[in-house]
């Protein structure tokens, strides 16, 4: 008898994204603007996050279909892997920029959302295609402003609980919601 594996993670919804018609373009999009006019308050671009997807021309998305994201609450400390091993891999744990801007975009504010506005962090993994590895991409809500960090999952320091992850819509965790 195998003692059942305790969950990292604990389903708490899903959110829709909505299709987008044109190429999204990071370096146009993530930049540092707190103006009353910005789609979306960015005061802080971490080093890391220009050198992983804001070099040369920066990464560029293609257009994507009505995506549906999972989000769920971190229950005890953990690493990026054992993260995206409960996941269910990184196929589902990969999400886009374009995802994540556009959740910032309905939180501009600091509204209540999927995005926690609490100062705790908001993990998103994605591509980076200059090296093809999976990077952690993570935000905060600060002071009335985001905050964009990112490292690469193989950063011993990981994660405290109650932080949020998101990832590609999975029936394993819809069906720990019910």
């Amino acid at each position: 008898n195998q003692v059942p594996k305790e969950r990292l993670l604990e389903f708490i919804g899903t959110i829709g994204i909505p299709a987008t018609a044109e190429q999204f373009f990071v370096k146009k999009k993530f930049v540092i603007d707190i103006s009353a006019t910005a789609p979306v308050k960015i005061s802080f671009i971490s080093i890391n996050f220009e050198e992983f997807f804001l070099v040369g021309k920066g990464k560029i998305e293609e257009p994507i279909t009505k995506k549906t994201l999972c989000f769920q609450k971190l229950l005890r400390s953990s690493s990026d892997t054992l993260i995206i091993d409960e996941l269910g891999g990184e196929g589902e744990a990969e999400t886009t920029l374009t995802e994540l801007y556009a959740l910032m975009v309905l939180q501009s504010n600091g509204e209540d959302g999927a995005l926690l506005t609490n100062g705790c962090a908001n993990i998103f993994y994605v591509g980076d295609d200059f090296s093809g590895v999976l990077r952690a991409v993570y935000v905060y809500w600060i002071g009335g402003v985001w905050h964009v960090y990112t490292s690469p999952v193989v950063d011993p320091l990981g994660w405290d609980d109650g932080i949020r992850v998101f990832s590609r819509n999975s029936e394993s965790f819809e069906s720990l919601a019910s």
